[in-house]
């Protein structure tokens, strides 16, 4: 049975940020690296402007291997 999932796929924080403002997601995928505003304080601005937001998960994916990188997107 197909999952009927419906994707949506933006290039930067601020499609990701006008985007919720017409759409409800489930769950939101954020890359850390991208142009102009970082997914962190992307997600961070999308908990902000819209409350019916805090609740959705939003899961970093990122390529950085630095130490500490996963206690700083847990906080």
């Amino acid at each position: 049975m197909p999952l009927k999932m419906k994707i949506d796929i933006v290039k930067s924080a601020a499609e990701a940020i006008e985007k919720i403002h017409h759409v409800k997601y489930d769950i939101i995928f954020m890359d850390h690296i991208m142009p102009e505003v970082d997914g962190v304080e992307a997600a961070h601005i999308i908990k902000l402007l819209v409350p019916s937001y805090n609740d959705v998960p939003i899961i970093a994916l990122t390529a950085n291997a630095i130490g500490g990188a996963r206690e700083m997107f847990i906080r």
